[in-house]
């Protein structure tokens, strides 16, 4: 076993030790809201046509060459934190335009609500909000203290158990007109991520796999067992993707004109 592996199997030994000794229901749910939204059932499954359609166009993209580079991603993200108040390119993604070395602006999908902002999240809190909606959570931030509310999507999540987050939910349809919600990752957007990251992959045998997972019936599970089998590309991808989740934080709050927080 190398050493990956065994720091894979070593941590998955340590997380298993941490569940057994949860005692709080609703750090417990949230772990179970984890679990069903990295299942082995496929999101194609449950998408409308319409996005369907727009996902087949990104895999036409991909066969064309047009995909962003983990260099211009690492780029974007290296300026935002080097100077934190300037926001991402207002059409946040550039993409490789066919098979060259020019890059085109595309837009993803955004929504603007005409909300006035009093804070904006701290870097640290852009982290946590940007993982909470790769979890799938819908996250909300309060414009008045700063705080951040995340709670399962109960829409999406066949059986869920709401009591838990009892307190969570009276409060934000009790003050909802103080919370900004942050939108997550739409299918589209999603699968854009993971063919950007399949074609930047250097290892010309695990860019193959990646880029046939996308291309078969039920890619983000395809992508999803490729990834978790490619040793240490797997953590190359939660990097990548991590990154590319706290751009679309950034631009939402850029959109909405947060005001900035000392």
């Amino acid at each position: 076993m190398d050493g990956a592996a065994s720091s894979f199997e070593l941590d998955k030994k340590r997380i298993i030790q941490w569940v057994q000794g949860i005692s709080e229901p609703k750090l417990l749910e949230k772990i179970k809201y984890i679990m069903a939204s990295e299942s082995d059932a496929d999101l194609w499954d449950d998408i409308s046509e319409e996005e369907r359609k727009a996902i087949e166009e990104g895999i036409q993209q991909i066969n064309a060459g047009q995909w962003i580079s983990h260099e211009e991603v690492k780029k974007q993200f290296q300026a935002l934190e080097a100077n934190p108040n300037q926001a991402p390119p207002k059409d946040e993604i550039i993409r490789k335009q066919g098979g060259g070395n020019d890059f085109v602006l595309e837009p993803m999908n955004t929504s603007s609500n005409e909300q006035p902002a009093q804070l904006k999240p701290t870097e640290k809190q852009i982290e946590e909000i940007a993982e909470d909606l790769d979890c799938g959570m819908r996250c909300y931030y309060n414009l008045k203290t700063g705080e951040i509310k995340s709670i399962p999507d109960f829409d999406n999540l066949l059986g869920g158990d709401e009591e838990p987050w009892e307190d969570e939910i009276n409060e934000l349809e009790e003050n909802r007109a103080d919370y900004f919600e942050f939108e997550g990752l739409g299918s589209r957007d999603s699968f854009r991520i993971m063919a950007d990251f399949a074609e930047g992959v250097a290892n010309a045998g695990i860019r193959d796999r990646l880029i046939n997972a996308l291309n078969r019936p039920k890619p983000f599970q395809n992508f999803k067992f490729q990834i978790d089998n490619s040793g240490e590309y797997r953590q190359q991808w939660f990097d990548f993707k991590k990154m590319r989740y706290v751009l679309w934080v950034k631009k939402q709050i850029e959109i909405e004109n947060f005001d900035s927080q000392e």
